[in-house]
């Protein structure tokens, strides 16, 4: 004989008969999901999906423009060995090109960028009279000397215009910069220049006096020899202090700019240069003019001249192994800008230190050079000086003659550090919204959040929704798969619906299922419960009790709920005589029981309800008659009532032999499930397992098992009088050899 609970567990576990039950199952789980949450979860996708939508239809159109500048970072030195020239190129070529995007993109210029259009330009194409930060970027490519500035308006014209504005902006600022600094350098010069041909002509008249006066033309070799010793000394002397002058004007130049810069610029990466290496340069400018006044008096390899040569080495080592600049990640930074003048600061004031240096030893050698002229005639001395004076005035005369020129040549030819590889144009298609773009991402975003709501509704949903949910809760194994009766063709009685109908097939699968739960023992007495009200409860007891007695038995059922008995109703009986006047004495069990339609069974309702049900169940004289009932039919199903807030069904699972419990989805609560569980497994109520009720015909995974019953032979004896004869010869077999 095929046992129909084996049928049941491998309809389940899938073992022989689906070895994909546990992905279909996950599957029928999701899509329970879907199928009980696809209201909500469509809402809130065209919710989020209609919000996306209209935002991306609202937004004003955006037009990007972008300007292409190549800056000059570094090139070869201008003016030669001039170290005015130099210092001068040193301020427009040593900028990195990160540098200039700091300045490009300071406030000011982009300000002054934006006011070349007019307010009502600003406000048509901006919605602001100051440039908004959404409105322009300004970007350097890597590796290479271009700058990206892109604009952004409400209008493609004055996206356009603006990104050109802000590259012209730049460059004629920045052209202003190189041409002040120049035109400066050039006026200083211009005013040596004058001083210095005043002086050479009173020296020039003074020695024309002199030698018309004394009648010398020219001194001894001897004096003439010291005397040129003597020039070479005041002129190198007369050169530092020209050197030194300069440097300090720089340093003056240098310290008026550096005042007039903003120290700081808001939120932005710099590169200065480090403060140690600056530091250990000027070490290096000092020890070099010392060695140079240590030569005028000390042989190459004397001890002094080596240890100055030591200690120089020692210093450019050092100055080696360290990094020329450091990078700030500070959000505010001083100006990079800044940085460079300080270090061109630094680096005039080591210069005018070392030209200071080096004029104080020509000093003290032209002392030397004096003194031993002295020891000659003072006529042949003062003639000498004259003439010195001459010479060393005619040559300072012609060196700022030739920085005269080199520099008006400098500031008339002056040019920006950078120029304009590509003019912005105006663009023919708008930048954002990407209307594309943002659609699909409201796609997205609305399943994944239709989902998600779906998820968390399911989560806080406490009811049991699925089987498997039901004997996750209970841990018990599902006897069988009550289907719901959603119209008047689904009756819920056995024998007033089709023989192959579903309903009548889940109630033969839970008779026999109960037959096998405890095959070495025989149940004659089973009650049937749930964990609240209206779960279907009396339903499944009137048609397990059918049921069996269309297996041939004689069935009596017991409607055990003193507190709202329904199984008269059901019967379409009286209940003013039932199971309490039994107990009472009032009436005999032969009085009391009623007869149905359905041959085998028979009826005990009720009767009058007790004021105590729980004292009235727990009594010697209702265990006794649940006893006598017991012997007197095959089977006994009792109607108990819920055990959520009662404990009417603690009492009844210590009288009867097995509990059926009743699970109706999607009404049944988890919490209360969990509670049934815990005080059924504190009374020790011997469980059988669970009936899963109202199944929904949508759910083609669980009422289609019942379309299996032909293939495995089921079906084939069910209603075969020689089949059940079988059935019941077998557990008569077993009863014996207990």
């Amino acid at each position: 004989m095929t046992n129909p609970k084996r049928i049941t567990d491998d309809l389940r576990s899938g073992g022989g008969y689906d070895v994909d039950e546990q992905e279909r199952t996950e599957l029928l789980h999701y899509g329970g999901v879907l199928r009980r949450r696809w209201p909500a979860m469509l809402v809130v996708a065209l919710a989020v999906f209609g919000l996306v939508a209209a935002y991306t239809m609202l937004q004003r159109k955006v037009y990007e423009a972008s300007t292409k500048l190549v800056v000059v970072t570094k090139g070869a030195s201008i003016g030669g060995g001039d170290t005015l020239l130099a210092t001068l190129g040193a301020i427009r070529q040593s900028r990195t090109v990160d540098t200039q995007v700091e300045i490009i993109n300071s406030f000011d210029l982009i300000d002054r960028a934006f006011r070349t259009m007019t307010p009502a330009e600003r406000m048509n194409g901006f919605k602001s009279l100051t440039a908004p930060a959404w409105s322009y970027e300004i970007k350097s490519r890597a590796e290479t000397d271009v700058i990206l500035i892109d604009s952004r308006s409400f209008r493609p014209d004055l996206a356009a215009r603006f990104a050109n504005a802000i590259a012209q902006t730049y460059l004629d600022e920045d052209l202003k910069r190189n041409s002040q600094a120049t035109r400066q350098a050039w006026e200083y010069v211009q005013r040596e220049m004058a001083t210095s041909r005043n002086q050479l002509a009173i020296a020039s008249a003074d020695l024309a006096h002199y030698k018309q006066k004394t009648g010398l033309v020219a001194a001894a070799d001897q004096v003439s020899g010291l005397a040129k010793a003597e020039l070479e000394v005041q002129g190198s002397l007369d050169s530092s202090r020209a050197d030194m002058l300069a440097a300090e004007r720089n340093l003056a130049r240098l310290k008026g700019q550096l005042r007039a810069l903003s120290p700081e610029i808001d939120f932005q990466r710099t590169i200065a240069e480090n403060p140690e290496f600056a530091l250990v340069r000027a070490n290096v400018l000092q020890l070099e003019g010392r060695l140079v006044e240590l030569s005028q008096e000390f042989t190459p390899n004397s001890p002094e001249v080596t240890q100055v040569k030591q200690e120089l080495q020692v210093q450019k080592d050092k100055l080696k192994a360290l990094a020329r600049t450091t990078v700030s990640t500070e959000e505010k930074v001083r100006n990079p800008l800044l940085d460079k003048l300080a270090s061109d600061y630094a680096e005039a004031t080591a210069t005018q230190v070392v030209a200071s240096e080096r004029a104080k030893a020509l000093g003290g050698q032209l002392v030397k050079d004096q003194a031993a002229l002295r020891q000659y005639p003072e006529q042949e001395r003062h003639l000498a000086e004259l003439q010195q004076r001459v010479d060393v005035l005619y040559r300072t005369f012609n060196m700022l003659s030739d920085r005269y020129y080199a520099l008006l040549i400098e500031w008339r030819s002056s040019l920006p550090n950078g120029l304009v590889a590509a003019l912005a144009r105006p663009p023919s298609a708008h930048s954002s919204p990407r209307t594309s773009l943002n659609l699909t991402f409201g796609i997205i975003i609305a399943l994944v959040l239709g989902l998600g709501v779906g998820v968390l509704l399911e989560r806080l949903d406490t009811k049991l929704h699925s089987p498997e949910e039901a004997e996750r809760a209970t841990g018990l194994p599902a006897l069988t798969f009550v289907p719901e009766a959603t119209t008047s063709g689904d009756r819920l009685l056995l024998g007033e619906a089709q023989p192959s109908h579903a309903f009548i097939e889940s109630f033969r699968l839970l008779r026999n299922n109960i037959a096998f739960a405890v095959p070495d023992k025989d149940l004659r007495v089973v009650a049937v419960t749930s964990a609240a009200m209206a779960e279907g409860k009396s339903t499944i007891s009137v048609n397990l009790a059918i049921a069996m007695a269309m297996d041939g038995k004689r069935v009596l059922i017991i409607d055990a709920d003193l507190r709202r008995p329904t199984v008269h109703k059901w019967v379409g009986m009286t209940n003013e005589k039932g199971f309490t006047s039994v107990v009472r004495g009032v009436s005999s069990l032969s009085d009391a029981v009623r007869s149905t339609q359905w041959d085998g069974l028979q009826v005990l309702p009720s009767g009058p309800l007790p004021p105590d049900p729980t004292e009235f169940l727990n009594s010697h004289r209702s265990k006794d008659v649940f006893q006598l009932a017991a012997n007197e039919y095959d089977v006994v199903v009792v109607d108990a009532p819920p055990c959520t807030g009662l404990s009417d069904m603690q009492v009844i699972s210590t009288i009867v032999d097995g509990v059926v419990l009743v699970a109706a989805l999607d009404s049944t609560s988890k919490p209360m499930m969990h509670a049934t569980m815990r005080m059924l497994r504190q009374a020790g109520a011997p469980l059988l397992g669970l009936v899963i009720n109202r199944i929904k015909h949508s759910n083609k995974g669980y009422y289609g098992y019942y379309g299996y019953y032909g293939y495995y032979g089921y079906s084939s004896y069910q209603d075969d009088p020689a089949a059940e004869e079988k059935v019941a010869k077998t557990k008569r077999s077993r009863t014996s050899k207990k």
